[in-house]
Parts: structure tokens; C-alpha cells; sequence
């Protein structure tokens, strides 16, 4: 593809990171992530570079990343990003970042001209990603549980708007009935610009690191579940259709 207007582009990983001071990833795996850092390693880039992954990974793939870099003289920093594609493109994203104190300030102007808050959690690698793994899993759970709570009001016959109207100024109100339950079902137009694949995966990731670290998962787990099986009947297909998934009963405790 052509790069945009005055901006270059390369061929390759490789032809990237030797052109780039500041290597930034947004990748959908950890996979991918692991790949890409191990191409920009072995490119010959110079040690004045540093890769900025802003893609969600578990903190296991983050420190492998960081030190694959590390030992070619090239820094690693986490800056996750939050927001989906709607803020991304209105530059209002939340950045949570962990890293060194000289990257970080070689990369504010960088972040600020994305984002509208910017969170400096550590130095230590994978710290950022744990936070945003801890965000995310929130939003799938409660994706779940809005779901359930929705189709349960709605099989009695109760008004969805109503439904919504009361949550949303209610103690049972929280970030994904406000924004994208409110935008997406009342109309119909369910457009939030996330796959099913990808809260599935960032769900997943969360269990995977609490499992390995003997954390209480459990909500966590009954969650992967759910969204598993959303995602496995059609990966690519908006999440907001999550509603009609566990709606219309397609979900069972056996799947």
C-alpha cells in the first residue's frame, strides 16, 4: 500500500527499523508482536531506536520483547492504548505507559498528539500491559454481564430504551452501557469498530497470566468462556453482537 502524504514507508520490518527512531507496533497477538520484535532485532537497526508497543499482550510476551531488544542495544517501552477506533481517530486515546524515564520523555510529544491522558504506571517491563489487561478484562466481564442482564428485561417484554435510560443514571451503570450499549443497540447499528476476536483475545490473556501466577480467575474464566464461543461462531463480526448471541440463547453452559 502507499504511505500517506509525506510520510515514507519500507519494504519490510527490517527496512522500517532502519529509517525509524521511534518504532511503533499495534498488533492483534502476542504472536505477532513477538515476531515483529525479533525482526527488529536481528535488522541491524541502530541502538538509538526504540520500539513502542502499543498493541495488548500478556506481560510474559513483553518482558521476552524487552529483553530479545535489549540485548541488541535497542529500548523496548510499553504503551498500550485505550479508546478503540472511534477516539483514535478524534486523538483522544488513554496511553498507559511503562519504561524509562529518557523514553518517555522523547515520546511524550508522540503520545500527546494521540491521546487525552496519559498514564506513567512504571519503569518495569509488562506493568503497562498489566494494566491494560485489567481494563479490558472489566470491559469484556461487563459486556457479559450487561448482556445477560438485557436479554433477561427484554424476554418479559420491557422497552430497551427504558432499560438503558434507567441503568445509565442507576447504580448498575458503567462505561459500556452509557457508550457503546446506548450508541449501538438502540439503533441497531452495531458498529464499535472491535472484532469479536479481539476481546476474546485480550480476555483470554488475563486468564492465562492470573492461571500462571495461581490468581483468583474465576469470574474471569465463566467470561473467556462466553466470549470464546462468541468468537469462535464468527471472529471478525462486531462485539456489540454479543447482545443478540446470548439474547437468542446461542450460548450454553456445555460450549
Amino acid at each position: 500500500e502507499r504511505a500517506p502524504q509525506d510520510a515514507g514507508g519500507g519494504g519490510s520490518v527490517a527496512e522500517v527499523a532502519q529509517q525509524s527512531s521511534a518504532i511503533f507496533l499495534s498488533l492483534p497477538t502476542p504472536g505477532a508482536v513477538t515476531a515483529v520484535a525479533n525482526e527488529i532485532a536481528g535488522s541491524g537497526a541502530g541502538t538509538d531506536r526504540i520500539v513502542v508497543n502499543t498493541s495488548t499482550v500478556d506481560p510474559e510476551t513483553t518482558v521476552a520483547a524487552h529483553d530479545r531488544l535489549a540485548a541488541q542495544g535497542i529500548r523496548y517501552v510499553d504503551a498500550p492504548i485505550s479508546g478503540g477506533v472511534m477516539r483514535a481517530r478524534e486523538g483522544t486515546l488513554t496511553v498507559i505507559y511503562s519504561g524509562d524515564d529518557a523514553s518517555f520523555i522523547r515520546l511524550k510529544p508522540a503520545f500527546k498528539a494521540i491521546s487525552e491522558h496519559i498514564f506513567r504506571v512504571s519503569d518495569v517491563p509488562g506493568h503497562a500491559q498489566r494494566m491494560k489487561l485489567f481494563n479490558n478484562y472489566i470491559a469484556g466481564c461487563t459486556m457479559v454481564a450487561n448482556s445477560e442482564a438485557l436479554a433477561y428485561d427484554a424476554a418479559s417484554g420491557l422497552d430497551m430504551k427504558t432499560m438503558l435510560e434507567m441503568i445509565n443514571v442507576s447504580s448498575g451503570q458503567n462505561f459500556m452501557f452509557t457508550n457503546w450499549f446506548s450508541r449501538c443497540l438502540l439503533p441497531e447499528e452495531y458498529e464499535s469498530w472491535s472484532a469479536a476476536e479481539i476481546i476474546a483475545k485480550d480476555v483470554s490473556l488475563f486468564v492465562k497470566s492470573a492461571a500462571t501466577e495461581g490468581r483468583s480467575h474465576h469470574v474471569a474464566q465463566a467470561t473467556h468462556v462466553v466470549l470464546g464461543a462468541f468468537s469462535a461462531e464468527d471472529p471478525k463480526r462486531d462485539q456489540m453482537y454479543l447482545y443478540e448471541y446470548v439474547r437468542d440463547g446461542k450460548f450454553s453452559a456445555t460450549d
